[in-house]
């Protein structure tokens, strides 16, 4: 476990400014071809190593916004939804010079009720869905179980990646904060697929270029200003 930002919790009010704030994991294994420390299979393009390497985030910066629906004056816009964005990292360099993982609720004001739902059907948690491949935006889901969307970037340690990480699987979150000083806590556990193998090879692959399996938690107060630009 990791705990960024000890000395900002002096006082609530330091709390909610000090950027990067929380605790949080996410760990497990994953395979990424031609990433140096996610590859051991000496630059091959069709091997597969087994078992797959190991992979922890080590997250140190930790990032919740709830991002509100238009308003008009006090009259809240019902075509755009309350949206809720975490991100965790592992430096608190901007995303685009860090390894980060990031979740996406398109619809906040769901959320409780999509998870009671969930587990009555006897599921782990809201099911986590990727987007269509190579889209580039994620347009408000028709479909509950499209409602969280969740990616990992290697920004740092795998810049240029021979396919993208795709992640599905569930979130159960155990606290639903919602305001600004409010914690917002969950536990996920996803897979790691590669969907563009998929559309080229179908199923069962062949020769994926990523693979693994990936459980971790947050723990994590939200706070005001900008937070995660995930799509």
């Amino acid at each position: 476990m990791r705990r960024f930002g000890r000395l900002c919790a002096l006082s609530a009010s330091l709390l909610f400014a000090c950027e990067g704030s929380g605790d949080g994991q996410l760990s497990g294994t994953l395979f990424l071809r031609g990433c140096p420390s996610l590859d051991p299979t000496n630059d091959s393009a069709t091997d597969i190593p087994l078992p797959l390497p190991n992979f922890d985030l080590e997250p140190r910066a930790f990032f919740a916004e709830v991002v509100w629906g238009i308003r008009t004056g006090w009259t809240p816009d019902h075509r755009t939804g309350n949206r809720l964005q975490v991100r965790m990292q592992r430096s608190s360099n901007k995303l685009d010079r860090s390894d980060g993982f990031e979740l996406l609720v398109h619809d906040l004001d769901k959320l409780e009720q999509l998870q009671r739902n969930s587990l009555q059907a006897g599921l782990a948690g809201i099911p986590i869905a990727p987007p269509a491949l190579d889209q580039a935006t994620v347009p408000l889901p028709a479909s509950p179980d499209a409602s969280v969307r969740a990616g990992l970037v290697l920004n740092h340690s795998c810049r240029y990646p021979i396919a993208q990480p795709s992640l599905r699987g569930f979130v159960r979150f155990t606290e639903f904060g919602r305001s600004v000083g409010d914690t917002l806590a969950a536990e996920l556990d996803v897979t790691v697929e590669d969907l563009r193998a998929e559309r080229e090879q179908g199923t069962p692959l062949a020769v994926p270029n990523v693979a693994g399996a990936l459980r971790g938690w947050f723990r994590i107060p939200i706070r005001s200003g900008p937070g995660s630009a995930a799509q």
